[in-house]
């Protein structure tokens, strides 16, 4: 399984300082981390005409990013930009298509896996504002 998914992977290479995803563009692709750091932020609005960009989470081998709106169909709601020389495996939406019509298996795997990193995800993030609403 683990072939056949990483046969579908397109290696990017990304400059330091470059975007991979910009907040409002399409989810039509997911990207794993293979080497570098790649940093998730977003704009948050302080009143008024006042924005800033806040770090959500950062990203380092192993892990995956782009996923939730790969899987909702929804625009990003994020930037994520590399912070140093960095390359991803880049999943496109059409392969991840063909995939579940070809090998079912192989997609509910990786299904699984996902819906456990967003699981853990959520844990952290609900513990960080426990955290924040005792401050």
């Amino acid at each position: 399984q683990r072939q056949r998914l990483e046969a579908l992977l397109r290696p990017r290479h990304v400059a330091a300082g470059a975007k991979v995803i910009r907040r409002g563009d399409d989810g039509a692709a997911m990207f794993f981390e293979a080497s570098g750091r790649f940093t998730t932020s977003v704009s948050v609005d302080l009143g008024g005409e006042q924005r800033r960009w806040s770090r959500v989470a950062t990203f380092t081998a192993g892990m995956c990013f782009g996923e939730i709106s790969f899987l909702n169909g929804q625009p990003r709601t994020a930037d994520v930009t590399a912070d140093e020389e960095s390359l991803c495996l880049e999943l496109h939406r059409t392969d991840f298509d063909a995939l579940c019509r070809q090998d079912p298996e192989t997609a509910i795997q990786l299904l699984l896996l996902l819906s456990g990193e967003l699981g853990s995800r959520l844990v952290r993030t609900s513990s960080q504002l426990a955290v924040m609403e005792h401050l």
